[in-house]
């Protein structure tokens, strides 16, 4: 979003660095934590109490983090 980041990433590629790279401004894109939990935001906006959310996201982060290893 900044605008030196543009000019100092053409910079960069014109000296032969990050040539296969591209930058990319659309936030979402660039933010992969945020894209990694994006379902399991998703799915706690109907909890009731905190204990219950609080145990169940618990669950869920562990099994996506399994099935992430593997």
């Amino acid at each position: 979003k900044a605008p030196s980041l543009g000019s100092a990433f053409r910079k960069l590629q014109s000296v032969g660095l990050y040539t296969k790279t591209e930058h990319r401004t659309v936030n979402y894109l660039n933010n992969l934590i945020e894209q990694d939990h994006r379902p399991i935001k998703r799915r706690n906006k109907f909890y009731q109490s905190l204990r219950t959310a609080s145990s169940t996201i618990k669950g869920m982060e562990t099994l996506r983090g399994i099935y992430k290893k593997n």
